[in-house]
């Protein structure tokens, strides 16, 4: 499930000209599937994958 998520968000966000890190879409992949808010301090790194809860703690 994961693995499929990821594949089809890096082809839309390649499509767009963004390529996102393999490790970053991974790790969103394993967040998203799974229900889960990713806690990051990098909002950046994950900003643009689509319907991904995001939380940065660390201000």
């Amino acid at each position: 499930m994961g693995a499929e998520w990821f594949a089809l968000e890096r082809a839309r966000l390649v499509t767009i000209g963004k390529t996102p890190a393999y490790p970053d879409g991974q790790i969103a992949a394993i967040a998203k599937v799974n229900g889960l808010i990713l806690v990051t301090n990098n909002v950046s790194d994950y900003a643009d994958f689509q319907e991904l809860q995001l939380e940065n703690w660390f201000y």
